[in-house]
């Protein structure tokens, strides 16, 4: 008789030895393609000291790896076609920061101070194919850690056919490195795009109606195109209108049964709504490409160059404007050209020349007998926070709402200095509830304000409308455009400042991408004003040290503020 039980047994043990095998295998796969890699790198490294023509090699280390990588297709091609699934053709021929890579183009031994440098960026699918087309989003800037330095490229050139070319002005001596980084590919920037237009209100609200002891919530949005539970389906032709009589801002939230459309006391974000909508509103294809975070792309040679000079600590703007004085004439930044650099830790800018330096006695003196509006998002609120914080000491602080929202006041009564900080009303995206008198739109606030010399105006509103259209968003500035026309012409030496939006931290509905193309739209609306001064720190915090994030760090925070006050004062 046969011995089931040795027999299963045997097979078992068979079964495990062939799993450990084909791990064995994989895992040796696996080194020896790094050995590979690693024994490239040097070579190359090698031969970059002896000035050899390393292009051909690093094609050559691309042909060989191209048969692993085509190995690698051909096993998750099978693996989906044992699920019954088809391999994700356009996840697999979007950009891949792994594959791509970049070069230093006609690189030098050594460079001088205020050189330009240039670098060739080849963009490759995951597939290692040459892509062919642009589109894609990219950051590039220079870095010295051990410095704290570090400047944005200033201009990255799209050729449309899969290759970029990045420019950099060297403003400081000694050694740096070139550091790029994919924020989107071509083809989740289509994406971003077609969300963008095709659900204008995809992101979701919530207005709060009180009733003496009774209270409801119900979505709100600036469309009555919103998205709705089946439970509300009903209300569709019932909305409450809250648009705004002057300056036409659209709102609406769906009304209650049994309430009054004046019984709306709170607004807020609905998170959970609005995640429960993204998962109706994105494809399989689109869910996988959202998840693609940013990553660095890499340079198959040293990506390091050193700028000489008599001096280790040399820098320069490198521009005839770096030495003059800051005003209200002065742009936010050259065209081509980065706004300035970070050289141990203080803003040089490129434009003018700027105090970086912040003396709690120079600031006090610059800020008496002067009232200060700060109007619009929470990345005005830090500006609020640290001259009370850090700056004035004296300040006696209090706040008449939400903490998050305000209005936050400030005085300082021995040197005469008032600030007040106001937020710039609908949308609000934060999940606290708000009250809906603490929401003022700022072209009302600024008809209402009383100028002069001694008032100055902050202004800016760019995170809470990434979920929002260019066409809505355009229409807030426009509306702002009119009624600063007015009130300069009333108090014309009235001081007006904007600033532009900063990088943030990586998520899909507050991509940089959305909050860039807003800051390009508020550049453009202001463009024919000459009294605004704009202050441009989305160059500010594209290298900073610190990374991305739509409050900045407080070193960020503080050079910020010192750019303001190299015009101020």
């Amino acid at each position: 008789m046969v011995d089931t039980n040795a027999h299963k047994t045997g097979l078992r043990r068979y079964l495990s030895l062939r799993r450990v095998v084909r791990g064995f295998y994989c895992v040796s796969i696996l080194m020896s393609a790094l050995l590979l890699i690693t024994v490239f790198q040097l070579y190359i490294g090698i031969y970059e000291v002896q000035g050899v023509n390393r292009h051909k090699h690093r094609n050559w280390l691309r042909s060989v790896l191209a048969d692993n990588f085509a190995s690698v297709q051909h096993h998750y091609t099978i693996k989906a076609a044992k699920n019954n699934k088809e391999p994700n053709t356009q996840l697999l021929q979007a950009t891949s920061a792994n594959f791509s890579s970049f070069r230093i183009i006609n690189k030098k031994h050594i460079y001088q101070l205020c050189d330009n440098l240039e670098i060739l960026i080849e963009a490759r699918d995951s597939l290692n194919q040459i892509k062919t087309r642009g589109g894609d989003f990219i950051f590039a800037w220079l870095k010295d850690e051990e410095r704290a330095a570090s400047v944005a490229a200033d201009v990255i050139t799209d050729h449309q056919n899969g290759n970029y070319t990045a420019r950099f002005t060297l403003p400081w001596s000694g050694a740096s490195k070139v550091s790029v980084l994919l924020i989107h590919a071509s083809e989740t920037i289509s994406t971003l795009k077609r969300v963008r237009e095709r659900y204008p209100a995809r992101f979701t609200y919530k207005g709060v109606y009180r009733h003496g002891t009774k209270e409801v919530i119900t979505p709100c949005h600036f469309s009555t195109d919103m998205y709705l539970l089946p439970n509300e389906t009903g209300h569709t032709n019932n909305f409450c209108d809250y648009t705004d009589s002057k300056t036409k801002f659209p709102w609406f939230c769906l009304k209650p049964k049994d309430f009054s459309c004046d019984d709306l006391h709170l607004h807020g974000a609905d998170l959970e709504r609005a995640n429960r909508h993204f998962k109706l509103l994105k494809s399989e294809n689109e869910r996988r490409i959202y998840k693609r975070k940013p990553g660095y792309i890499k340079s198959f040679t040293s990506a390091q160059i050193y700028v000489d000079s008599s001096n280790p600590e040399d820098i320069s703007r490198c521009t005839s404007l770096g030495s003059m004085t800051c005003s209200v004439t002065t742009p936010p930044k050259l065209p081509n050209m980065a706004a300035g650099f970070y050289y141990r830790n203080l803003w040089y800018s490129a434009t003018c020349k700027n105090h970086n330096k912040l003396r709690k006695p120079r600031i006090r003196s610059c800020l008496s007998n002067r009232n200060i509006y700060l109007l619009g998002d929470s990345t005005l609120r830090q500006w609020m926070m640290y001259l009370t914080d850090n700056l004035l000491n004296n300040t006696i602080k209090k706040s008449t709402g939400n903490k998050y929202i305000g209005p936050h006041f400030g005085v300082d009564k021995k040197h005469n200095i008032t600030l007040l900080y106001r937020f710039h009303g609908l949308p609000v995206r934060v999940p606290m509830l708000v009250n809906m008198t603490d929401l003022q739109y700022i072209p009302n606030i600024i008809d209402n304000m009383r100028g002069g010399p001694n008032v100055v105006v902050v202004l800016s509103l760019w995170a809470h409308f990434t979920s929002s259209t260019i066409d809505f968003y355009r229409q807030r500035w426009q509306a702002i455009k009119v009624s600063l026309l007015k009130f300069v012409t009333r108090y014309p030496r009235t001081k007006i400042f904007v600033k532009s939006a900063n990088t943030r931290e990586p998520k899909f509905d507050l991509s940089n991408w959305y909050a860039w193309e807003l800051d390009q739209v508020m550049r453009q609306e202001l463009s024919s004003l000459n009294f605004v001064t704009i202050i441009d720190t989305w160059d500010m915090t594209i290298g900073h040290h610190t990374g991305y994030n739509v409050h900045p760090a407080n070193g960020v925070v503080s050079q910020e503020i010192s750019m303001w006050l190299s015009f101020l004062c």
